[in-house]
């Protein structure tokens, strides 16, 4: 275990804006076409946070902290909540409804009583290759192994894919990924771990 990093959920003391721009950060496809630019997307998805009753809420959220800082997220898809909500913002991001139909409400077809989805992990870019998402991961398999964890990772992302081969995630499928422009080729791998 790497010295004073502690994992934990999430909770309303967190710093929102922090775990907002790590989720953010964790695809470069999916979030600026479900939320817009970096800015007013980390915005919104602290609302969503603070919320606390859609996908992103704190018992789907863990946090890596060290010296009082959050340097890492995993969420994981404990308890689903619907992509569909009112919003309490002053503009609905442009592709929500486009974005949530199209591919988020579709996570769920990963989802079953065995197995626990993955959708985002990220470490803070001043803390990468220290270990942070190794440990993210191991605290998710050492507190579900009943359970197959599963997740969807960029293909052109070989670190962590590395990383996930390495954690005993096996590459199932290639899928097509997620693009509001019809003319770009995604592709991600899905992967999963067996039941113990």
């Amino acid at each position: 275990m790497i010295d004073n990093l502690l994992i934990r959920y999430a909770n309303k003391n967190d710093d929102i804006k922090k775990m907002a721009q790590l989720i953010y950060e964790t695809d470069p496809y999916i979030y600026p076409a479900l939320l817009g630019e970096k800015e007013s997307g980390i915005d919104i998805l602290s609302s969503i946070i603070k919320r606390n009753d859609a996908v992103f809420c704190y018992e789907n959220i863990l946090v890596a902290v060290m010296e009082n800082e959050i340097v890492g997220v995993l969420v994981c898809l404990n308890k689903y909540y619907t992509w569909h909500m009112n919003f309490d913002f002053d503009l609905k991001p442009p592709y929500w409804d486009y974005t949530s139909e199209n591919y988020m409400s579709k996570l769920h077809e990963y989802m079953s009583d065995d197995t626990l989805y993955i959708s985002n992990i990220s470490v803070d870019q001043k803390s990468h290759n220290k270990g942070i998402g190794s440990a993210l991961i191991d605290y998710v398999l050492s507190h579900n192994k009943s359970k197959q964890l599963a997740l969807h990772v960029l293909t052109d992302n070989k670190n962590a894919i590395h990383l996930y081969e390495r954690k005993g995630f096996k590459i199932i499928q290639e899928d097509q990924g997620f693009s509001v422009n019809e003319d770009e080729v995604v592709k991600c791998y899905y992967m999963r771990t067996d039941i113990d």
